[in-house]
This record gives C-alpha cells, structure tokens and sequence, in this order.
C-alpha cells in the first residue's frame, strides 16, 4: 500500500510553519486552487459555510 506524504507533519517537526485555508463555499474548485496555490492544507468550514455532503468528496478530490 502506498503511504501519504506527510507534509505537514515534516514541516512541524523541522520547526516549520504549516499554511491553510478555510474554505466555507460549496465548491470544489475553490479547494482545488487552494491547493495550486501552495496551501499545506484546505479545513472545509462544514459548520458555518454553506458546504452539503455530496461537496466533501469532490472536495477531497480536487486537493
């Protein structure tokens, strides 16, 4: 089995800082260009923004 990159994990231990975004709108695309734009990670606000269950996967997707 292949195992993940652990990117953030790398980078906390190196005493790095590890960069994100809070994505609150029910689009993958807006996931998508958080990742082209060198985010470490996305956190997809499920609580507060307007996301429905069908977007988490295409969210996950577009990372």
């Amino acid at each position: 089995m292949r195992q993940p990159p652990r990117r953030i994990w790398t980078k906390l231990e190196a005493g790095e800082s590890a960069f994100g975004v809070t994505i609150q709108l029910p689009s993958p695309e807006s996931v998508e260009i958080a990742g082209y734009t060198g985010y470490d990670f996305a956190w997809i606000d499920a609580e507060h923004g307007t996301a429905v269950a069908s977007f988490f996967t295409a969210g996950l997707v577009a990372w």
